[in-house]
């Protein structure tokens, strides 16, 4: 489970690893909360989802386990967890527009998969104008624009925008007080981007058919 290779961490990594392998899931958590300031941010973020996990909580698990990998812990290790969490609270809803399944698509994929495809694409475009198959210097300046859009998107698009996970079932209403009408209902774990804030009040933006306020105390944000 632990990850990490810090001498100075030897002991808590010991007492942790004791607690885990016990079922003692409750103090491992008290013991790595208690510590972390310790850790790594994404390694921090991937054992306590994990222990979260243990412990049955899994909307909490799955918001740890988002941050984890926003704050670059990235490996098959983390996305077999998450998947186990997503699987188990069954909050993807099929009622999602196409919007939505393409902003989802689009959040999975690490920042480093937008990197790679926009230093693929200007090489494949440099090679092209170096061999002369590209003979106009403004269409060669309009790929090279184009190469960069994925690397653009994510760096300020996709980096700005706000995630909350529910850590509850959590009404939506239509503006940003109680006195507003519901308009929906937000499952447990449901992974949202949200927008504007207003006296403990959040704007859900997507998905779409959950647009509207929420209260802010039930979501976890990052």
């Amino acid at each position: 489970m632990w990850n990490m290779e810090n001498q100075e961490m030897k002991d808590i990594l010991g007492d942790l690893e004791k607690n885990y392998l016990n079922s003692e899931y409750d103090t491992s958590l008290k013991n790595i909360l208690a510590n972390k300031d310790k850790f790594d941010p994404g390694v921090f973020y991937y054992n306590s989802g994990t222990l979260y996990i243990k412990k049955g909580n899994y909307p909490v698990a799955r918001y740890h386990l988002e941050k984890a990998i926003k704050k670059g812990y990235i490996n098959s290790k983390v996305y077999n967890n998450l998947n186990t969490v997503k699987n188990y609270l069954g909050v993807e809803s099929s009622s999602q527009s196409k919007v939505d399944v393409l902003t989802n698509f689009a959040m999975e994929l690490p920042g480093q998969v937008y990197l790679s495809l926009t230093l693929l694409m200007l090489i494949f475009v440099i090679t092209l104008f170096r061999f002369k198959y590209i003979k106009l210097k403004k269409t060669f300046v309009t790929l090279i624009v184009i190469s960069l859009i994925p690397f653009l998107f994510s760096s300020f698009y996709l980096r700005n925008l706000r995630f909350a996970i529910s850590f509850e079932e959590i009404e939506v209403r239509e503006g940003p007080s109680g006195i507003y009408p519901k308009s929906n209902l937000v499952k447990a774990g449901t992974k949202l981007i949200v927008g504007s804030h207003s006296n403990g009040w959040v704007y859900i933006k997507s998905p779409v058919h959950l647009t509207g306020w929420t209260k802010k105390e039930a979501l976890g944000l990052y």
